[in-house]
């Protein structure tokens, strides 16, 4: 806990995806966040790490040092996940609380996700060559960017929905 008190932020964050061995790409897809952006905030530029990032480097490891990060020295008391059959909001013993929604739920949205993403795309690429981007652009560019903010966060619950189906093939 002393170690946890001393360190910054952002040298745990980046000592917890090397001893499970992500990816700032793995980092990246299930945050929502640009690859770049989760390496600025691992370079120790003093940015304050966003709960997203934080949270998905815990769904993807599960490392209390990431509870720790949060909490401090407050006393932090864990609850086992699997709890009684006769609890009405018993998980039955699954390993997470979080629903992870079926493959074959997941991909038809995230591969709409990625053609609006195209097409948004496609539309500012027309806009922009010729070379000017006025104020009436600009809405143009603000969607694509949401598309591609939404695109992201459909690619995340997919690569999760694609490892629980995984998992449940390899038990």
């Amino acid at each position: 806990m002393d170690d946890m008190a001393m360190s910054h932020d952002a040298e745990v964050l980046e000592t917890v995806i090397r001893d499970h061995g992500l990816t700032v790409a793995q980092v990246a897809t299930r945050s929502g966040y640009a690859e770049k952006t989760i390496y600025r905030y691992l370079s120790n530029e003093g940015r304050t790490l966003p709960s997203e990032v934080i949270r998905a480097v815990y769904e993807l490891t599960a490392d209390n040092r990431l509870i720790l990060l949060i909490t401090g020295s407050v006393p932090v008391q864990f609850q086992p996940l699997e709890e009684k059959r006769d609890c009405p909001h018993s998980t039955h013993g699954r390993r997470s609380p979080v629903r992870i929604p079926p493959i074959e739920d997941v991909l038809p949205r995230t591969l709409e996700a990625a053609e609006q993403v195209v097409k948004c795309g496609q539309l500012v690429a027309k806009i922009m060559a010729d070379g000017k981007l006025d104020a009436s652009d600009l809405s143009a560019v603000d969607k694509f960017q949401a598309c591609i903010s939404y695109a992201r966060k459909q690619l995340a619950v997919c690569d999760a929905a694609m490892e629980s189906a995984r998992e449940r093939v390899t038990r």
